[in-house]
């Protein structure tokens, strides 16, 4: 029963993320006027984007993983969860254009999504957020603070998508 619960949430989360992504059109480049040389720009700072929050830990990382208290049930993360303070500063990785704003329940707290021409990241698991839909942010721009569920626990949520494919976010980043 708990097992479905999980599996639920994690579908739905899915298909909520999907359905947002199947929203942007096939050109996200036309929508949101980017230019190609910035679209190629992002591609090539692959290992050179800088962390989320300037402080915390990674505790669980991208693809298939045990289950924290369902011992021998394997998940699939679709981002790095970043352990840091209740509160703490999530900035922009990269500049681009606030595509999605959206509470999604599984998730705790609420999700931002920030498009780069073909590419997004998504911050969740986030509240008090400082931008709008549609507004362009400047890497490095605070867009959001890290958000504490009702375990007491403040991680950010780290995610890298290419069209509809999920990425490694840890390719992505810098080394600390």
């Amino acid at each position: 029963m708990v097992l479905n619960h999980i599996l639920c949430l994690g579908c739905y989360f899915f298909l909520c993320l999907s359905f947002w992504m199947g929203n942007e059109p096939n050109n996200a480049l036309q929508k949101y006027n980017f230019a190609p040389q910035q679209v190629k720009s992002f591609a090539q700072n692959k290992g050179k984007l800088p962390f989320p929050v300037a402080r915390g830990t990674i505790v669980s990382y991208f693809g298939k993983r045990e289950h924290p208290t369902l011992k021998g049930v394997q998940i699939d993360n679709d981002g790095i969860d970043i352990r840091t303070n209740p509160g703490e500063a999530v900035k922009a990785v990269y500049d681009g254009v606030v595509s999605t704003i959206a509470t999604v329940p599984a998730m705790g707290g609420e999700v931002v999504m920030l498009r780069h021409g073909e590419y997004l990241t998504v911050y969740a698991k986030v509240k008090n957020i400082l931008v709008k839909v549609g507004q362009r942010v400047k890497k490095g721009q605070m867009i959001a603070t890290v958000f504490m569920d009702k375990k007491g626990i403040s991680q950010l949520q780290f995610q890298v998508w290419k069209t509809n494919q999920k990425l490694n976010p840890n390719e992505w980043l810098a080394k600390r």
